[in-house]
C-alpha cells in the first residue's frame, strides 16, 4: 500500500491469519471451502451470501468475491452485489481453476477492466482451462477468452498443440 498498489489475496481455506489481516487487502478472492469454514466459523447464515461478503467488505477489502465452481461466483464491491453463473463446459478437470481464476482477475483488473467484467473473463479463464487435463496446459490465451466470451466458441488449436506438447516431453500438464 505504501507503494500505492492493490493488494489481493487468493484464500483457498480458512486460517485465522487470513481472517484477522482483511484490513490490509484491496481484493479478496475466497474459494466455496473458505466460504463454506467462514460461515460455519463464524456462525453465519450460509445462503446470505451478500451479507456474508459485506462483514468481510467492511473490514478491509473493497472487492470480496467467492468462488463456487460450476455454481459460479458471488460478490461485491463497493456499494455493488454480483452474482454470476458459471459457464457450461465439459469438465475433464478442476485442478487449478481456483488459481487461474485469481490470475485472470487480477490481469484483467490492471488491465483497467470492471469488476464485473474482470469476473466474468475470469470465469471464461477457468471454464476453459477446466475442458483439459492438468493444472497449466488448458489455460487460455486472451484472445480465445475474448472469443469464449463472445461466442461460447472455444478454439483449442493452440491449447491442444501445448498439450500434446506436454505429453510428449512427458511433463506433468
Amino acid at each position: 500500500h505504501s507503494a500505492g498498489g492493490k493488494v489481493s489475496i487468493d484464500a483457498p481455506y480458512f486460517a485465522e491469519h487470513v481472517y484477522k489481516n482483511y484490513k490490509h487487502y484491496d481484493i479478496f478472492i475466497c474459494s466455496e471451502m473458505y466460504y463454506d469454514k467462514m460461515c460455519l466459523t463464524l456462525s453465519l447464515e450460509h445462503d446470505d451470501y451478500e451479507n456474508n461478503l459485506r462483514s468481510v467488505q467492511k473490514q478491509g477489502p473493497d472487492i470480496v468475491i467467492a468462488t463456487f465452481g460450476e455454481k459460479g461466483c458471488k460478490g461485491v464491491y463497493g456499494d455493488k452485489y454480483i452474482d454470476v453463473s458459471a459457464f457450461s463446459v465439459q469438465t475433464v478437470d478442476s485442478t487449478g481453476a481456483g488459481d487461474v481464476f485469481h490470475g485472470a482477475f487480477d490481469y484483467f483488473y490492471l488491465q483497467g477492466m470492471s469488476v464485473e467484467e474482470c469476473v466474468k473473463y475470469s470465469s471464461a479463464v477457468s471454464a476453459i482451462k477446466c475442458t483439459r487435463a492438468g493444472g497449466r496446459a488448458g489455460i487460455p490465451t486472451v484472445d480465445i477468452v475474448k472469443r469464449f466470451v463472445d461466442t461460447g466458441e472455444i478454439d483449442y488449436t493452440e491449447i491442444d498443440k501445448r498439450v500434446a506438447h506436454y505429453q510428449i516431453e512427458g511433463i506433468e500438464i
